[in-house]
């Protein structure tokens, strides 16, 4: 992979927020070292009730990647039938958990509800769609993404459909039907592993999982004013990178690799305080004709100041976040106190 720009993201965050809004659907499978297998809720072997018609798209892809909701393959929605008694309605839904041992991720729950289907029912057949806001007021809608909840149901005569969600004049889905829905009696019969979000070593010391090469990057300039907060010493997080080579930024130049988490730590604030005193001392860096060496990437545990990029190898430069100039740091300092 290659990146000709990058901005610091958690992994995923926009299609994991999508796909909190899709609906029915079942598989097997468990989440690593939690839960048990998910089983089809309507009888079939593959998650399909018993008497769907061949060919009839079912629930919509609940996989990672699947987005089918957003390009049109998704389950073939039907008004609610004015004889349908509901018995059972089936659902996905997607959220994040923390499985010991191995880190976090989004997992999808399948749940199923029975009971009293009054107020969805009355929701779903009888609440006709809001005539779409006149030019001038559609001020008043938000902009946000609603994806429109889809959850399969049964009646009493056994047929399995999915019932369509109506639009308000904003082109929402009804808040009525998804009031009903989220009022039902909503039981997870299992769960499924999706994606890692984050691994354990992520969690446990809250570092991002990758980080750019900032110092490679970084054209000398005239020396900044040195930070206030690198004359006061602090308890500091240190997370180390190795080169990922199959994944490269460039800006406008020389290819360089990209950084993956590979260890943590911490500094005390004894630690932390000789680390921002060699910073504050550093000199200027020189040109560097090391290759590209792993780095470090040190800030305050409480989170209050900037960053400091450190090479752990090569040419043990050092870059303060948001300064322009590149530090030269002694090996000594760097293997002592980063332990690189």
């Amino acid at each position: 992979m290659t990146h000709t720009y990058w901005v610091r993201t958690a992994l995923a965050g926009v299609v994991a927020t999508m796909l909190l809004s899709l609906g029915a659907c079942a598989g097997p499978g468990t989440v690593p070292g939690a839960g048990g297998p998910v089983t089809s809720q309507a009888g079939g072997t593959d998650g399909a009730p018993p008497d769907a018609a061949p060919g009839k798209p079912l629930a919509p892809d609940c996989a990672w990647d699947g987005m089918d909701w957003l390009n049109g393959s998704h389950a073939q929605l039907t008004p609610m039938p004015a004889d349908a008694v509901l018995t059972l309605a089936t659902r996905c839904v997607y959220e994040t958990q923390i499985v010991p041992g191995d880190g976090e991720w989004l997992v999808r729950l399948t749940q199923q509800a029975t009971g009293d289907f009054t107020d969805l029912v009355t929701a779903l057949r009888t609440l006709p769609s809001e005539t779409p806001a006149p030019p001038g007021t559609v001020a008043s809608c938000t902009l946000d993404l609603r994806l429109f909840p889809v959850i399969a149901v049964t009646d009493t005569t056994g047929r399995t459909f999915y019932p369509d969600v109506l639009a308000d004049s904003c082109g929402h889905p009804s808040g009525p039907a998804v009031t009903a829905i989220d009022a039902l009696h909503w039981v997870t019969m299992g769960t499924t592993p999706v994606h890692q979000l984050r691994t354990e070593l992520m969690v446990t010391s809250t570092c991002e999982g990758q980080w750019k090469p900032m110092i490679a990057l970084t054209e000398p300039g005239a020396p900044a004013v040195m930070a206030s907060f690198l004359l006061t010493p602090r308890e500091m997080r240190v997370c180390r990178y190795d080169l990922n080579p199959a994944d490269t930024i460039s800006i406008g130049g020389p290819q360089y690799a990209m950084g993956v988490l590979a260890s943590a730590g911490t500094l005390d604030a004894a630690q932390g305080g000789d680390l921002l005193a060699a910073v504050a001392a550093a000199p200027p860096a020189g040109p560097c004709d090391q290759p590209q060496s792993p780095f470090a990437i040190v800030m305050p545990t409480d989170g209050a100041g900037p960053y400091l990029a450190i090479e752990l190898a090569g040419c043990h430069r050092v870059l303060v976040d948001g300064e322009n100039d590149l530090r030269q740091l002694d090996s000594t300092v760097v293997g002592t106190v980063l332990g690189g």
